[in-house]
Protein backbone atom coordinates (compact mmCIF):
# COMPACT_ATOMS: atom_id res chain seq x y z
CA UNK A 1 0.00 0.00 0.00
CA UNK A 2 1.69 2.87 -1.09
CA UNK A 3 -1.14 5.61 -1.30
CA UNK A 4 -4.33 5.61 1.13
CA UNK A 5 -7.14 8.02 -0.01
CA UNK A 6 -9.98 8.30 2.51
CA UNK A 7 -11.80 11.46 0.59
CA UNK A 8 -14.74 9.30 0.16
CA UNK A 9 -15.24 8.21 3.65
CA UNK A 10 -16.55 11.56 5.46
CA UNK A 11 -17.89 9.34 8.72
CA UNK A 12 -14.53 7.83 9.53
CA UNK A 13 -13.57 9.06 12.99
CA UNK A 14 -10.33 6.98 13.77
CA UNK A 15 -7.78 5.01 11.70
CA UNK A 16 -5.25 2.17 13.02
CA UNK A 17 -3.26 1.05 10.08
CA UNK A 18 -1.07 -2.00 11.89
CA UNK A 19 2.51 -3.29 11.51
CA UNK A 20 3.90 -3.68 7.98
CA UNK A 21 2.02 -0.10 6.70
CA UNK A 22 3.77 1.46 4.11
CA UNK A 23 2.62 4.53 2.75
CA UNK A 24 3.81 7.42 0.71
CA UNK A 25 0.83 9.59 0.83
CA UNK A 26 -2.42 10.33 2.67
CA UNK A 27 -5.30 11.72 1.63
CA UNK A 28 -8.61 12.94 3.82
CA UNK A 29 -11.45 14.89 2.68
CA UNK A 30 -12.54 18.20 4.64
CA UNK A 31 -15.88 16.08 5.93
CA UNK A 32 -13.73 13.57 7.62
CA UNK A 33 -14.46 13.36 11.34
CA UNK A 34 -11.06 11.57 12.12
CA UNK A 35 -9.73 12.33 15.58
CA UNK A 36 -7.00 9.68 15.88
CA UNK A 37 -4.50 8.28 13.09
CA UNK A 38 -2.37 5.23 14.73
CA UNK A 39 0.55 4.50 12.12
CA UNK A 40 2.59 1.76 13.77
CA UNK A 41 5.44 0.79 11.03
CA UNK A 42 5.14 3.78 8.31
CA UNK A 43 7.42 5.19 6.20
CA UNK A 44 4.55 8.27 5.30
CA UNK A 45 6.31 11.00 3.38
CA UNK A 46 3.47 13.58 2.69
CA UNK A 47 0.09 14.31 3.97
CA UNK A 48 -2.45 16.26 2.02
CA UNK A 49 -5.25 17.90 3.43
CA UNK A 50 -8.35 18.46 1.41
CA UNK A 51 -9.70 21.54 2.57
CA UNK A 52 -10.11 21.96 6.36
CA UNK A 53 -9.59 18.82 8.16
CA UNK A 54 -11.17 20.24 11.85
CA UNK A 55 -11.54 17.37 13.66
CA UNK A 56 -8.13 15.52 13.49
CA UNK A 57 -6.50 15.78 17.28
CA UNK A 58 -3.47 13.86 16.58
CA UNK A 59 -1.08 11.48 14.01
CA UNK A 60 0.61 9.08 16.20
CA UNK A 61 3.68 6.83 15.10
CA UNK A 62 4.33 4.91 17.92
CA UNK A 63 7.26 3.25 16.90
CA UNK A 64 9.26 6.68 15.82
CA UNK A 65 7.89 8.56 18.41
CA UNK A 66 6.34 10.87 16.05
CA UNK A 67 3.00 13.04 16.89
CA UNK A 68 1.30 15.55 14.53
CA UNK A 69 -0.97 17.78 15.73
CA UNK A 70 -3.46 19.35 13.76
CA UNK A 71 -5.23 22.46 14.74
CA UNK A 72 -7.40 25.41 12.91
CA UNK A 73 -6.40 23.96 9.55
CA UNK A 74 -2.45 24.33 10.37
CA UNK A 75 -0.02 20.99 11.51
CA UNK A 76 2.39 21.13 13.91
CA UNK A 77 4.66 18.69 14.44
CA UNK A 78 6.17 17.84 18.05
CA UNK A 79 8.96 15.09 17.60
CA UNK A 80 9.50 13.20 20.75
CA UNK A 81 13.11 12.13 20.86
CA UNK A 82 14.30 9.41 23.17
CA UNK A 83 17.42 9.73 25.02
CA UNK A 84 18.75 6.54 26.76
CA UNK A 85 18.28 7.05 30.59
CA UNK A 86 19.55 4.08 32.15
CA UNK A 87 16.03 1.85 31.59
CA UNK A 88 14.10 5.06 31.58
CA UNK A 89 13.39 7.28 28.76
CA UNK A 90 13.29 11.14 28.67
CA UNK A 91 11.31 12.36 25.86
CA UNK A 92 12.39 15.93 24.63
CA UNK A 93 9.47 17.78 21.83
CA UNK A 94 10.62 19.77 19.21
CA UNK A 95 8.06 21.74 17.47
CA UNK A 96 7.51 22.36 14.10
CA UNK A 97 5.47 24.68 11.66
CA UNK A 98 4.07 24.30 8.07
CA UNK A 99 0.63 25.56 6.63
CA UNK A 100 -1.83 22.53 6.22
CA UNK A 101 -1.38 20.42 2.55
CA UNK A 102 2.28 21.07 2.44
CA UNK A 103 4.78 18.01 2.91
CA UNK A 104 5.14 17.76 6.70
CA UNK A 105 7.78 15.41 7.58
CA UNK A 106 10.96 16.51 9.09
CA UNK A 107 13.74 15.28 11.61
CA UNK A 108 14.25 16.81 14.83
CA UNK A 109 17.57 18.82 15.69
CA UNK A 110 19.38 16.76 18.55
CA UNK A 111 21.65 19.34 19.55
CA UNK A 112 18.27 21.69 20.96
CA UNK A 113 17.78 21.95 24.29
CA UNK A 114 14.51 21.88 26.26
CA UNK A 115 15.46 25.91 26.52
CA UNK A 116 15.92 26.01 23.06
CA UNK A 117 12.36 24.39 22.20
CA UNK A 118 10.99 26.65 24.81
CA UNK A 119 12.21 29.67 22.72
CA UNK A 120 10.58 28.15 19.90
CA UNK A 121 7.32 27.55 21.46
CA UNK A 122 7.44 31.27 22.87
CA UNK A 123 8.11 32.75 19.51
CA UNK A 124 5.58 30.95 17.58
CA UNK A 125 2.79 31.54 20.03
CA UNK A 126 3.69 34.85 20.67
CA UNK A 127 3.51 35.93 17.18
CA UNK A 128 0.93 33.89 15.75
CA UNK A 129 -1.09 32.24 17.72
CA UNK A 130 -1.18 33.97 21.27
CA UNK A 131 -4.13 31.98 22.81
CA UNK A 132 -3.67 28.48 21.14
CA UNK A 133 -4.44 25.94 23.75
CA UNK A 134 -1.96 23.55 22.06
CA UNK A 135 0.79 26.40 22.76
CA UNK A 136 0.07 26.03 26.11
CA UNK A 137 -0.28 22.58 26.37
CA UNK A 138 3.27 22.23 25.44
CA UNK A 139 4.63 24.76 27.48
CA UNK A 140 3.63 23.12 30.22
CA UNK A 141 5.09 19.85 29.36
CA UNK A 142 8.41 21.26 28.66
CA UNK A 143 8.42 23.39 32.08
CA UNK A 144 7.32 19.59 33.33
CA UNK A 145 10.58 18.38 31.75
CA UNK A 146 12.67 20.70 32.41
CA UNK A 147 11.51 19.65 36.90
CA UNK A 148 12.25 16.80 36.19
CA UNK A 149 15.86 16.96 34.48
CA UNK A 150 16.46 19.62 37.24
CA UNK A 151 14.94 16.66 39.92
CA UNK A 152 17.01 14.12 38.29
CA UNK A 153 20.31 16.12 38.81
CA UNK A 154 21.71 15.18 42.46
CA UNK A 155 22.26 18.54 44.37
CA UNK A 156 25.57 19.19 46.47
CA UNK A 157 23.91 19.37 49.86
CA UNK A 158 22.67 15.63 49.52
CA UNK A 159 26.10 14.11 48.41
CA UNK A 160 27.52 15.91 51.38
CA UNK A 161 25.09 14.24 53.12
CA UNK A 162 25.78 10.88 52.23
CA UNK A 163 29.42 11.39 52.87
CA UNK A 164 28.28 12.44 56.57
CA UNK A 165 26.25 9.38 56.52
CA UNK A 166 28.91 6.98 55.25
CA UNK A 167 31.62 8.39 57.62
CA UNK A 168 29.28 8.14 60.33
CA UNK A 169 28.77 4.51 59.82
CA UNK A 170 31.90 3.69 59.32
CA UNK A 171 32.95 5.18 62.56
CA UNK A 172 30.62 3.62 64.60
CA UNK A 173 31.97 0.23 63.34
CA UNK A 174 35.19 0.85 63.90
CA UNK A 175 34.75 2.02 67.32
CA UNK A 176 34.15 -0.08 70.81
CA UNK A 177 30.91 0.30 72.66
CA UNK A 178 32.85 2.04 75.36
CA UNK A 179 34.31 4.94 73.08
CA UNK A 180 31.09 5.51 71.42
CA UNK A 181 29.74 6.15 75.17
CA UNK A 182 32.59 8.17 76.08
CA UNK A 183 31.79 10.23 73.03
CA UNK A 184 28.58 10.63 73.71
CA UNK A 185 28.62 11.87 76.76
CA UNK A 186 30.96 14.22 76.16
CA UNK A 187 28.62 15.42 73.89
CA UNK A 188 25.90 15.47 76.13
CA UNK A 189 28.26 17.66 78.26
CA UNK A 190 29.36 20.06 75.61
CA UNK A 191 25.41 20.79 75.32
CA UNK A 192 24.88 20.97 79.16
CA UNK A 193 27.66 23.61 79.22
CA UNK A 194 26.04 25.21 76.15
CA UNK A 195 22.64 25.61 78.06
CA UNK A 196 24.72 26.49 80.94
CA UNK A 197 26.10 29.91 79.51
CA UNK A 198 22.54 31.01 77.67
CA UNK A 199 20.90 30.97 81.00
CA UNK A 200 23.60 33.65 82.40
CA UNK A 201 23.04 35.73 79.43
CA UNK A 202 19.33 35.77 80.11
CA UNK A 203 20.65 37.22 84.01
Amino acid sequence: MKDLDLSEYPNLTKIDLGHNSRLTSLKLAHSNRITCISLFDTGIDNFSFMADTPYIQTIWFPQTGDIIDYNSGKVYIAKALRESCQENYKVRTIVRYCPAGNSIFTKPNPAETIDDQQSQINELSNISFPNNPYFIKLKRTLETQKQIVKSNETPQRYILNGKMEAYQTILSSSLADVELQHILNKQTEVLDLKEYLENLKLI
